[in-house]
């Protein structure tokens, strides 16, 4: 496995860590689009609080989260079901 490839694993399960923390926090999952489910990661919520860390290439200048070749993940979040594709 590359270097690349495992550091876009790592990002992933901790997004999925941080989306998790995130609805045990306030009882629901943050729902949107990928920039606004990374921004409630990331600290934009109504507490402030920060579920995530991505290195500065884990965003791209939208402020979605992104694999290392800078695509988007496809992010689906419902109040009760979270789909995430590379």
């Amino acid at each position: 496995m590359s270097r690349k490839r495992f550091e876009d694993r790592i990002n992933f399960r901790n997004y999925e860590t941080a989306l998790l923390a995130f609805s045990n926090e306030f009882g629901f999952f943050p729902t949107g689009s990928n920039r606004t489910v990374t921004a409630a990661l990331v600290g934009e919520n109504s507490d402030r609080k920060s579920f995530l860390r991505l290195p500065a290439k884990g965003t791209n200048k939208r402020g979605e989260f992104v694999d290392s070749t800078g695509k988007p993940y496809d992010i689906h979040v419902t109040s009760n079901q979270v789909h995430i594709t590379p």
